[in-house]
């Protein structure tokens, strides 16, 4: 995150100095901060777009892209957190839902995070007006993320996700809540707990290590856009009809 700040910086801030920007950009976050209560929709509260000429509108599109992979690198990051910590006892939220649901804004951040990549070369390359950046940066993603990609695919287009060790909780948990149980209903909720320890240490382990190598994407985008846009090595250049 701190590389693609350090980027697009010192290209942002000079686009402040764009005639009626900075004043359009403090309307904005006034209406937002200002929009009352309850809040109204979005496309009630927020100004039109602001209108830069078309070069100008290629280039942010590159900064905004590369901005948006890396919130969606730091949203994958996070779920490695939401794995660590079960807020929910005392509501009716189970631990093997709690887990499921993770697992799976693990596997879409996957993918987001690729479409995100797409979307980054597809503004380069309007932006610099020559298909200079070819696909194999998402090809080399495919191959490393290829388990995430087609558990998304199948959480997407078929049915919820589901590994043994969340079937095994689930079942736990069911033999808990019964009256016919061999063992007590507390024996059984702590060998779920147990059982849930060990799968979401397992699985804030693999979203470590899946943000890790997400990051070495992140930075391989950014020495993209550092060497194709050239634009970056100084302030935008305004010309006014």
């Amino acid at each position: 995150m701190e590389a693609v700040t350090l980027i697009t910086g010192v290209w942002m801030s000079a686009m402040l100095d764009y005639p009626g920007f900075r004043d359009w950009k403090l309307f904005q976050i006034d209406s937002i901060l200002n929009a009352g209560d309850p809040v109204p929709d979005i496309s009630e509260s927020h100004p039109a777009k602001f209108a830069f000429p078309s070069h100008i509108e290629r280039q942010l599109d590159v900064i905004t892209a590369l901005f948006g992979l890396a919130r969606t690198w730091q949203a994958l990051t996070d779920t490695q957190f939401y794995f660590r910590r079960y807020p929910f006892n005392d509501l009716p939220v189970s631990l093997e839902a709690h887990l499921q649901y993770i697992c799976e804004a693990y596997h879409t951040q996957v993918y987001e995070f690729r479409e995100r990549l797409k979307i980054l070369i597809t503004a380069i390359n309007k932006a610099i007006s020559r298909n200079t950046v070819d696909g194999k940066i998402v090809k080399c993603f495919d191959e490393d993320f290829n388990y995430e990609i087609r558990i998304r695919h199948f959480i997407t287009h078929h049915a919820s996700f589901k590994d043994p060790i969340i079937e095994r909780i689930d079942f736990e948990g069911m033999f808990s809540r019964s009256i016919n149980s061999i063992k007590g209903d507390r024996e059984w909720r702590e060998v779920q707990r147990r059982t849930y320890r060990k799968a979401s240490k397992l699985w804030a382990h693999r979203a470590e290590l899946g943000s890790e190598k997400a990051r070495l994407y992140l930075n391989a985008a950014a020495r993209l856009v550092i060497k194709n846009c050239r634009f970056l090595s100084e302030p935008p250049k305004f010309t006014l009809s």
